[in-house]
């Protein structure tokens, strides 16, 4: 017999099911100081919602992205580093030395 749990919340596509969660479950919510580094290398909006939501969920994130992203427009200041497609792995590793983060999370398919 399988016991369901609240984990599976978490695989939903729509970003803002970590916050619920969070708030759903206030024993698993991020400790302060945990680092999370998105990595999208296309301007699509969902990694702006994914970092909005890990954000309010009480992690510090950062952003390395493209220019003219839409995170770069959000009202929510994170920490941001410029992807160079023709540098992806210098793009890359330049932001993991800089924000440490405890999990890089890819944000493209």
């Amino acid at each position: 017999m399988v016991k369901e749990s609240n984990f599976d919340q978490t695989l939903s596509p729509d970003p803002f099911s970590l916050m619920e969660f969070s708030k759903a479950n206030s024993q698993n919510a991020a400790p302060n100081g945990v680092n999370v580094l998105l990595a999208d290398t296309t301007r699509w909006a969902g990694a702006t919602r994914l970092a909005l939501a890990l954000s309010k969920a009480g992690f510090e994130v950062a952003v390395v992205c493209p220019d003219h992203h839409p995170i770069l427009k959000t009202r929510t200041r994170f920490q941001t580093f410029h992807y160079s497609a023709m540098r992806p792995e210098r793009s890359l590793s330049l932001a993991i030395a800089t924000a440490e983060p405890h999990m890089v999370i890819p944000c493209d398919e």
